[in-house]
């Protein structure tokens, strides 16, 4: 939603039919009184990420669900590209490949699949409003460009592409974000000096103490593993059992 937009908070689907529901209770997250209701309406006033909790009391004990949700500030073109920059990969469209919140151009390609235990996809993606140069050109990134940055006040960035970071603020050896994208991930530095970051989907990235990107594990305990050439470039994708894909470069540093 945008500022001003009325929004629509519905929790008929939260509880079992048959249940005695005393109270629904809920916060909107941005300092608003709370309300009432199974439905309800509330019209934020500021652009920014809100967590929304509903408190339900039931004759048999009570519970709540925490949910985040992004308020636009109504901004498209280069207005939103900062906070683009800080999201997942995606959008609402509504006329594929337009972005209804930004009016961007995406698009999201897999190049390629090969199958093994955990299999490889190669997956390009493009977004219009993010034109910064990547390994793959002017606004286009693929799936394993990610790399970890140390900043010079000992916080970290994790770029995705060349297009899409979030930032990773240190706590002793442990690093959390603030970004609703990466809200749930943990970061940690190794005693070695290399990091591991612990998604929320279960998905588990490592890095050599130079922030290249080594390994990536699913939440199975399935991995793939990065190496790169003597030029710091991707070179190759392994699968532990069967699958190896190959990464070349042409002269004008793109792949082929």
């Amino acid at each position: 939603p945008i500022i001003g937009e009325r929004v629509t908070f519905d929790a008929s689907g939260c509880i079992e039919p048959g249940t005695n529901v005393i109270s629904y209770t809920w916060d909107f997250g941005d300092g608003t009184p709370t309300d009432i209701g199974i439905k309800v309406n509330h019209i934020y006033q500021q652009p920014g990420d809100y967590w929304v909790t509903l408190a339900i009391i039931t004759d048999q004990g009570s519970k709540s669900v925490t949910l985040p949700i992004y308020v636009s500030g109504g901004n498209t073109g280069e207005a939103a590209k900062e906070k683009i920059q800080r999201l997942d990969k995606g959008g609402t469209h509504i006329s594929d490949p337009v972005d209804s919140a930004t009016g961007a151009h995406v698009i999201e390609r897999t190049l390629m699949t090969t199958k093994g235990a955990q299999p490889i996809a190669f997956v390009l993606n493009y977004n219009s409003l993010l034109l910064n140069e990547g390994q793959m050109g002017k606004g286009w990134g693929h799936n394993f460009e990610t790399y970890l940055e140390t900043l010079v006040d000992g916080n970290i960035n994790i770029h995705w592409t060349a297009n899409r970071v979030n930032k990773f603020i240190r706590s002793g050896s442990k690093f959390s974000s603030a970004d609703l994208a990466t809200r749930f991930d943990i970061l940690i530095r190794n005693n070695d000096g290399s990091y591991t970051l612990a998604r929320r989907d279960q998905e588990v990235y490592k890095f050599d103490s130079t922030g290249k990107l080594t390994q990536i594990e699913n939440g199975h305990g399935q991995f793939l593993t990065l190496s790169y050439n003597a030029s710091g470039q991707l070179e190759k994708i392994t699968e532990p059992v069967t699958v190896c894909v190959g990464l070349f470069f042409s002269s004008l540093d793109r792949r082929k």
